[in-house]
């Protein structure tokens, strides 16, 4: 009986039976830990547009915006550092005009380690008369 048993288990077909029930097992314990997590959300389990402010507690996000607004003299390029306010940390930031070239948009301080409160830009103007853009950095609580 035992030696019928081990000729079963050896066979081709019982190994790949076993295999599969393995992945299965793996893969559902992996994706049902994924997905465990009382009181969390990850913008994997939202739909674009789904959450509304309405749906959200007063005070639970806060955002600034800061905005700087730049004319870049034509045929130069010009960097500027638009900074949160005292006690934010910068969450993103960007700049952009109809006529100038973006060569960098980075966090301010750019050094490791140190928490970023403003944003650097440098913006290029390729043309032959000045031009206006605006920088903006994203501030959140740090």
């Amino acid at each position: 009986m035992l030696s019928k048993l081990r000729r079963r288990l050896a066979s081709p077909f019982t190994a790949t039976a076993i295999a599969f029930a393995a992945l299965f097992v793996a893969l559902g314990g992996t994706g049902a830990f994924a997905l465990d997590g009382r009181n969390s959300v990850d913008s994997g389990d939202i739909l674009n547009h789904a959450v509304q402010p309405r749906d959200l507690a007063e005070g639970l996000i806060d955002l600034q915006v800061q905005i700087q607004d730049v004319t870049v003299p034509a045929g130069t390029t010009f960097q500027a550092t638009v900074n949160c306010d005292d006690g934010l940390a910068t969450g993103g930031g960007f700049a952009g005009g109809s006529l100038l070239v973006v060569q960098d948009s980075l966090p301010a301080p750019a050094n490791q380690g140190d928490t970023p409160t403003g944003w650097t830009v440098r913006l290029r103007n390729p043309t032959s008369q000045a031009s206006a853009g605006s920088e903006y950095v994203v501030c959140t609580q740090g």
